[in-house]
């Protein structure tokens, strides 16, 4: 929700690359055809972004890549970058059997297709023949690259499959290779499998406090169902932990570090990159009926003394902001209530109460992009929320802290047009678009805080990442109400800034 191309340029997987104080962000772009072109764009602050030319990567027919791009990477070496970009292998007759070129570049912003391409092919003990496998497809993409002073090879890590996969074992594995030269690649043992997962897509190895750590995006699909102890039917970027660089790697308790739960495409394809303070995640936000995708929010990735990882609220991201609305409760009007439900303003805190249902309590007019906080405790209600872009039709998006099943919810909201009008006396009905386990109580004072800008929404609690969500069928801008259910909740420390508009 940061950043989307002008039309017709379009955005899929991403890859950023840092070079003299800027950040040149590289991604997957359908012009003609599918991944024609790589994007292109240069910010200073993560935040602000300047479009560069697109980079054609569509070749002629019976060269590497003549079909479409796949995810890629650059790399600076002796005074040149490499841009490491996913094709086809243009030899197999039958099937798909993905290939691994490379772009070279003197200033990144003009590319040529290296003359011997392309440079990584499927090798032993991967899978490399399409025939072999349930599917014709060889997965042999999303190349990450990083040089190892320890040994002076640079070391590619793919998506990839071993040999012999079957209903019992999908064969899914991070594949390994090194290099000298970044031409020529010599196959090495993975350095994980994980069988129970239907791919490994855009693999990454990092660093962090003495543990390594390896990411891969998946996804729940039809009849293959990925579940944590936060979210259920993910889709999202995955983690696995080592000691070592070379592995074992190993699944934590919960290895979802962003994504969606109900099979929902929000978060995808996460990756890093060293920053001031720690290192930073990206990623992109897409979902099947969004037909223009974004660049999300950055965030810090952070790790807990079990090695565990959580992601960070990333203040930079307060420079979208054009214009402070309101710094406390006191700078909202009283508002009429139109439910059963009974509010006091006290200084700085708004109490609501109602017993029996839901109540909600109108703060503001009008609005559309924003960022927004305030902190929330619940004394003995069962719910506590707020319900955002309230239209003159009766419809928002909720996000609810569920007290009674101990989860965060996200999700269209409505008072159905079709039901009686007094069934707004009783509150919302919330449709649930994603959930997030967590242990709230009651008497706790939880910092809330969500950026909407165009049809997505982030949400964190206590700067804690929860949510990336897109609703394309909600309101573009509408008011603002607290929400409560069945007892008594406190708002307070709200702050409410209006953000730059998304193109």
């Amino acid at each position: 929700m940061i950043y989307r191309p002008t039309e017709p340029r379009t955005m899929w997987d991403t890859w950023l690359f840092e070079w003299k104080d800027q950040y040149h962000l590289f991604f997957l772009e359908t012009l003609k055809t599918h991944n024609d072109h790589i994007g292109h764009a240069v910010s200073e602050d993560l935040v602000h972004w300047e479009p560069r030319p697109s980079i054609l990567t569509k070749g002629t027919e019976g060269k590497w890549n003549h079909k479409r791009t796949a995810t890629g990477m650059v790399v600076h070496h002796n005074e040149k970058f490499y841009m490491f970009a996913g094709g086809y292998d243009p030899e197999v007759p039958t099937g798909d059997s993905q290939v691994v070129g490379i772009y070279i570049s003197s200033d990144l912003d003009n590319w040529e297709p290296y003359r011997d391409n392309p440079v990584m092919y499927p090798q032993p003990p991967y899978l490399v023949d399409p025939a072999k496998g349930f599917f014709d497809i060889v997965d042999w993409r999303d190349p990450y690259i990083t040089w190892r002073e320890e040994d002076h090879y640079f070391h590619a890590f793919l998506c990839a499959r071993m040999a012999g996969w079957n209903h019992t074992d999908m064969g899914s594995t991070v594949a390994h290779l090194r290099s000298n030269d970044l031409i020529h690649w010599e196959s090495l043992p993975p350095v994980a499998i994980v069988k129970q997962y239907p791919n490994t897509e855009v693999p990454e190895i990092f660093e962090m406090q003495g543990r390594y750590y390896l990411t891969f995006s998946t996804n729940s699909l039809t009849g293959l169902r990925i579940n944590t102890p936060t979210k259920e039917d993910i889709r999202g970027t995955l983690y696995m932990v080592s000691d070592s660089f070379n592995g074992p790697y190993i699944l934590p308790e919960n290895p979802l570090l962003i994504g969606s739960g109900h099979k929902n495409l929000g978060a995808y394809v996460a990756r890093s990159i060293g920053y001031p303070g720690g290192r930073l995640l990206y990623h992109h936000v897409g979902d099947s009926s969004i037909t223009r995708p974004v660049w999300g929010s950055p965030k810090m990735i952070r790790a807990k003394e079990d090695g565990s990882l959580w992601l960070e609220y990333l203040s930079v991201l307060e420079k979208l902001e054009t214009k402070v609305l309101a710094n406390s409760m006191t700078d909202i009007p009283s508002s009429i209530v139109n439910d059963m439900g009974r509010w006091k303003k006290n200084g700085s805190r708004l109490t609501g109460t109602n017993e029996t249902s839901g109540s909600s309590y109108k703060i503001t007019d009008n609005i559309r992009d924003l960022h927004f906080q305030c902190r929330i405790s619940a004394e003995s209600a069962c719910c506590a929320g707020i319900i955002l872009r309230v239209s003159e039709q009766d419809q928002g998006v909720a996000i609810i802290l569920d007290f009674e099943m101990r989860k965060l919810q996200i999700g269209s909201a409505e008072i159905p047009a079709i039901y009686n009008s007094a069934l707004g006396l009783f509150g919302w009905n919330c449709n649930i678009h994603d959930s997030y386990n967590f242990p709230l109580n009651k008497g706790v004072n939880y910092h809330l805080r969500c950026f909407a800008r165009a049809e997505f929404f982030e949400v964190y609690l206590d700067n804690a990442w929860i949510f990336t969500a897109c609703l394309p069928d909600s309101p573009l801008s509408g008011n603002i109400e607290f929400y409560i259910e069945r007892g008594e909740a406190e708002f307070s420390d709200l702050r409410l800034a209006e953000i730059e508009k998304l193109i």
